[in-house]
């Protein structure tokens, strides 16, 4: 039943697991894996978790999607597309933790912890001003970005406390009419372990 008192009901999800997470992950010095090192593709495992997020999010009635403009988090909105049809837009401020997009690709760079906080709470005000109506909105985005964004909602400003953020994890937030913030759900990946294959650790 919906609570008429919230405004806002806010998904986060982390992409799946890229070409880059499985390489890191790569204890076998013999397996060499080719990929685009500066924006990699989900890996085959990554297209499983995929398509296990996409499926938990059917019948949610999602208002819409908003997703960094890499390549792993754009295929992982695509797949959950197929399950959750909504309005659906990229967003520069959503790439990690110092990265960004430029006009000729992607980059690497210095990013305080002043900047990372403002540039979540610049996306997060955006998205409360717009969606006020018991909306259900989507974040796709990165790791390090998905912890400072429900960091900066919950006002944790001590920049040595880290989140763990899984592999296509789902986290949601719900906003009330009262300024009550409520977290419904923190890093779930119930979702993903039918298609996991016996990995030991999850990142």
């Amino acid at each position: 039943m919906r609570n008429e008192n919230c405004v806002l009901m806010l998904y986060f999800v982390r992409h799946a697991q890229s070409m880059g997470n499985a390489d890191s992950e790569n204890t076998d010095p013999s397996v060499v894996l080719d990929y685009d090192k500066e924006n990699p593709s989900l890996s085959p495992l990554g297209f499983k978790q995929a398509e296990a997020v996409g499926k938990r999010f059917i019948g949610e009635n999602l208002t819409a999607m908003y997703s960094s403009p890499y390549l792993r988090t754009k295929q992982t909105a695509q797949t959950i597309l197929k399950y959750a049809d909504c309005e659906t837009f990229l967003d520069n401020r959503l790439t990690e933790i110092c990265s960004a997009q430029t006009e000729t690709g992607f980059c690497e760079f210095d990013e305080s912890p002043q900047a990372i906080r403002a540039r979540a709470d610049a996306f997060l005000s955006d998205i409360r001003r717009q969606y006020t109506n018991g909306e259900k909105v989507l974040v796709v985005s990165h790791g390090g970005f998905i912890g400072s964004m429900i960091f900066e909602i919950l006002q944790i400003r001590e920049p040595s406390v880290r989140m763990c953020v899984y592999n296509a994890s789902v986290s949601k937030i719900n906003f009330f009419k009262d300024g009550t913030i409520k977290i419904a759900m923190l890093n779930d990946t119930a979702h993903i372990r039918d298609v996991e294959e016996d990995r030991l650790q999850w990142m």
